[in-house]
């Protein structure tokens, strides 16, 4: 049976590249679906949407040597933090059909995969809407994973954090913000957040090919 042919890029990029490829799905016009594989070329804390940054972060409690990125997405999801230890995949589609199934599977399939390398994760129980994968950890739900599904602008993206480092982020990150306050009291940004090795040491960065190449399957597409 034919499978279509999928371009798969993968860059390290800093947060000005990285913005040019989110934004890419608000201006390009792609006659195939192309996915982008990104690692981050140093800290960076981004936000999606028109919410001002301080809604989320202490915009004075930011180290110097963390680059801040708004993007141009019409979406409002908060700020993230990543650096080299975080992989960030954007898929755009060319068909509604296309992100939907993509959302669809991507947390089936990712939970497949990491159960594979010893790390049991779930669908956070919190914000179950939002495609949030956390693991448990000391009775605590602890986000290493999210996503984002944009019909209007035809991608789906998801991120895998290894290693959260969460002295580069200390004190930056309000704790009494109505989407932290949903998870009750939070003492520190490590109570619900985390990095997949800390239940699964060993595991390599590759899982993530692995979900990306089990997704494609899901859409019969031939990756190149």
């Amino acid at each position: 049976m034919y499978k279509q042919s999928v371009e798969l890029i993968r860059e390290t990029v800093d947060g000005t590249r990285r913005k040019q490829i989110y934004e890419l799905g608000e201006t390009g016009d792609f006659t195939s679906p192309v996915i982008y594989v990104m690692k981050p070329a140093g800290d960076t804390l981004t936000i999606h949407g028109n919410d001002p940054f301080e809604k989320y972060i202490n915009l004075d409690a930011v180290n110097p040597g963390i680059e801040i990125v708004r993007t141009g997405s019409s979406m409002n999801t908060g700020v993230v933090f990543t650096d080299s230890n975080t992989t960030i995949v954007r898929i755009f589609c060319t068909s509604a059909r296309e992100v939907v199934i993509l959302k669809k599977n991507f947390v089936k399939t990712a939970i497949n995969v990491l159960a594979k390398y010893g790390a049991s994760v779930m669908l956070s129980t919190h914000r179950p809407k939002a495609n949030d994968l956390v693991f448990t950890k000391a009775g605590q739900e602890k986000k290493f994973s999210g996503s984002v599904t944009d019909i209007d602008n035809l991608f789906f993206s998801f991120f895998i954090c290894f290693e959260f480092d969460a002295s580069k982020i200390e004190g930056v990150y309000k704790l009494d913000t109505d989407k932290i306050l949903s998870r009750g009291e939070v003492k520190h940004i490590t109570d619900i957040v985390g990095g997949l090795r800390e239940i699964a040491p060993s595991i390599p960065e590759t899982v993530v090919d692995e979900i990306i190449y089990t997704l494609a399957e899901s859409l019969r597409w031939s990756l190149k």
